[in-house]
C-alpha cells in the first residue's frame, strides 16, 4: 500500500476518533501564507488550503476579517463577488482571490472560511502589508 495513502487513512481515523470523543480539532486545518508583503499598484493572489481529508466543502467565503464580505464560492468554478469589489477582485484557482492594483486601503487582515461536511466551519487568516510609497 502506498505510504501516503496509508498516512491519509491513519490521519482520517485519528481525526474521526477525536471528533467522536468530543475533544475537537487538534491540527491546523486551514493553511495560509501568514504575513504577506506586496508592492503598491501590483496584483496579488491570496490562497487558503483546507488540510482535512474526507471533508466535503460546501462553501468558501473571503472577507476582511471585520465582516466586510468579498467573495463567496459555491464550488471551485462558481462564485459571487460582492458588488462593491467587482473592479478590485477577481477569482483565482482553488478558491483563491486576486486583488488588483494594491493600494493603502488593501492593507489589513483577510480571512477565508471553509464550510465543510461533516466537520463544520474552518477559518484561516492572513495579514497583507503594502510596501513602497503610498
Amino acid at each position: 500500500m502506498d505510504r501516503l495513502l496509508l498516512l491519509r487513512r491513519l490521519l482520517w481515523c485519528v481525526t474521526s476518533i477525536l471528533m467522536l470523543s468530543g475533544t475537537g480539532h487538534t491540527a491546523e486545518e486551514v493553511l495560509t501564507p501568514g504575513n504577506i508583503h506586496a508592492a503598491r499598484d501590483n496584483n496579488l493572489t491570496l490562497h487558503c488550503y483546507l488540510a482535512l481529508f474526507n471533508a466535503i466543502v460546501s462553501l468558501v467565503s473571503w472577507n476582511r476579517c471585520n465582516r466586510v464580505d468579498l467573495v463567496v464560492y459555491l464550488n471551485k468554478s462558481m462564485a459571487s463577488i460582492s458588488p462593491a469589489f467587482m473592479e478590485k477582485i477577481s477569482l483565482a484557482a482553488d478558491y483563491g482571490i486576486t486583488l488588483h492594483l494594491l493600494g493603502l486601503n488593501d492593507t489589513g487582515d483577510y480571512c477565508c472560511k471553509f464550510h465543510t461536511f461533516p466537520f463544520g466551519v474552518y477559518e484561516g487568516r492572513m495579514f497583507l502589508e503594502g510596501t513602497g510609497a503610498y
